[in-house]
C-alpha cells in the first residue's frame, strides 16, 4: 500500500516498519467489528459476518498521503530524519545526547518553542515566519534547531517542553521499557 515506500531516508531504500503495525490494527478493527455486532446483535437479535483484510487496514490508514494523491496527485515523498512532509518543525532533531521528536504542528505550539528555546529572533525571521516559510527553509531551520538542540540533553529538554509542546524522546527498545514512566 505505500507503507514501505514513505519510510526511511530519501536517499535511502524504501524501509519496514519496525513494528507489525498492520497486524495489530487489524486486530483492532475486527475487534470493533466484534464489539458493534455484538451490540447490534443485541438489538436486532440477528448475528452477521466479520470479515477483515490485512490489505484493507493498511490501505485505510494511509490516509492524508493516500486523500492528497487521489485528490490532487501529489506523490508524498520520504522527508530526513522522519519529518513531517509539509509542516516544520515536525521531525527528528539532535541533543547532546540522542534525538528528540518535536512537533511544531501549530502556530501557538511553533510560537512556544520559540519562547522555550529562547530565540525570539526564529519567530521574526522570514525564513521561519510560518508554515510554508518554514518548509521552504526546512534544512536552515534544522541546522538552527540542531545547535540549539545540542546544548542541553534530551532530559532537560524534556523538562523545558514539559505539557506545553509536545516533543518526545527517541529511546531503543531497552531504554524505553526500562523507562519509569513506563
Amino acid at each position: 500500500t505505500g507503507f514501505m515506500a514513505l519510510t526511511g531516508e530519501p536517499d535511502g531504500p524504501p524501509t519496514r516498519m519496525g513494528l507489525s503495525i498492520v497486524d495489530w490494527m487489524t486486530g483492532v478493527t475486527a475487534m470493533l467489528g466484534l464489539v458493534s455486532s455484538i451490540l447490534a446483535a443485541r438489538q436486532t437479535g440477528v448475528g452477521r459476518d466479520i470479515d477483515v483484510s490485512l490489505f484493507d487496514t493498511a490501505l485505510f490508514q494511509m490516509t492524508y498521503p493516500a486523500v492528497w494523491y487521489l485528490n490532487e496527485g501529489d506523490v508524498t515523498a520520504r522527508v530526513a530524519r522522519s519529518g513531517h512532509p509539509s509542516l516544520v518543525p515536525a521531525q527528528l532533531y539532535t541533543a547532546k545526547d540522542g534525538y528528540l521528536y518535536v512537533m511544531g504542528l501549530t502556530t501557538k505550539f511553533w510560537d512556544l518553542i520559540v519562547e522555550k528555546i529562547d530565540r525570539p529572533d526564529l519567530g521574526a525571521d522570514p525564513r521561519f515566519i510560518d508554515f510554508p516559510a518554514r518548509l521552504a527553509n526546512r534544512d536552515a531551520l534544522t541546522e538552527v534547531l540542531d545547535a540549539v538542540f545540542a546544548e542541553k540533553t534530551v532530559d532537560e529538554w524534556l523538562a523545558v517542553f514539559a505539557g506545553v509542546v509536545p516533543v518526545g524522546p527517541v529511546y531503543g527498545l531497552d531504554g524505553a521499557l526500562d523507562n519509569p514512566f513506563l
